[in-house]
């Protein structure tokens, strides 16, 4: 089974879906990995500080670095956008904490050039 690796940022320093959107990317090439969840999460029991938790999973046949993040509310939103991306294939489905507010999150990969 292919290693994997959880990053956490902090729900304070995403302030914008484009924000977490570049530095899933940058850390995906950083540790050769695709991210495969997006969940809510807090770093410890004693702070309770808010996270949004990425996990990568060690990939080196995926190209890397290229993601659309897509924010959503309702299941014909995501109909919506599914077919918008269809060429992209499935999305990976998701939470997270942009300017401390939780959203939804579809994260497509765009297609090698």
């Amino acid at each position: 089974m292919a290693e994997r690796r959880v990053v956490a940022y902090a729900a304070d320093t995403m302030n914008s879906l484009k924000t977490l959107e570049f530095t899933c990317e940058r850390d995906e090439a950083r540790l050769t990995s695709r991210i495969v969840a997006l969940d809510l999460g807090t770093l410890d029991n004693t702070t309770g500080k808010k996270v949004t938790a990425a996990t990568y999973e060690e990939d080196e046949e995926t190209q890397v670095g290229h993601l659309i993040f897509e924010q959503y509310q309702t299941e014909v939103e995501v109909s919506r956008l599914e077919l918008l991306h269809k060429s992209l294939g499935e999305p990976v489905r998701g939470q997270a904490y942009v300017n401390n507010q939780v959203i939804k999150v579809l994260i497509f990969r765009e297609e090698e050039q």
